[in-house]
């Protein structure tokens, strides 16, 4: 199997850090990355509650018995915050990501000074 050949970001790390002298032939391919697989039970529970809330906060909208211009304003601003609520968790799954990545690198590195020492892990 050659480094980067099935496309993976694990793959495509291990063949950085073996060009890099890095991490050891051997032991390259064996860093399999851990996948958190949610059930299909759990993903409807959040796709469900989420729909059902929306759809509450709609309807109390609507039903409120004020003016347009203030149930467009609580609309815009309950759309404002479903939008915010997105980005935030990308942005918290990206960083999550990207320390991953910085750990497996510095625990390549690691590997490799030890390797260099003749320090047997």
């Amino acid at each position: 199997m050659s480094p980067g050949s099935d496309g993976s970001a694990g793959t495509f790390l291990c063949a950085f850090c073996l060009s890099q002298g890095w991490l050891d032939r051997r032991y390259a391919y064996t860093m399999e990355p851990t996948i958190n697989q949610d059930s299909p039970a759990w993903m409807f529970f959040v796709h469900a509650s989420f729909a059902v809330s929306c759809i509450a906060m709609i309807i109390g909208i609507w039903w409120l018995p004020a003016e347009l211009w203030v149930k467009g304003f609580l609309t815009m601003g309950f759309f404002g915050t479903v939008q915010s609520a997105f980005t935030l968790s990308k942005a918290l799954r990206d960083q999550h990501e990207s320390r991953k990545i910085h750990h497996r690198i510095s625990e390549a590195k690691t590997a490799h000074i030890l390797k260099e020492y003749e320090i047997n892990p």
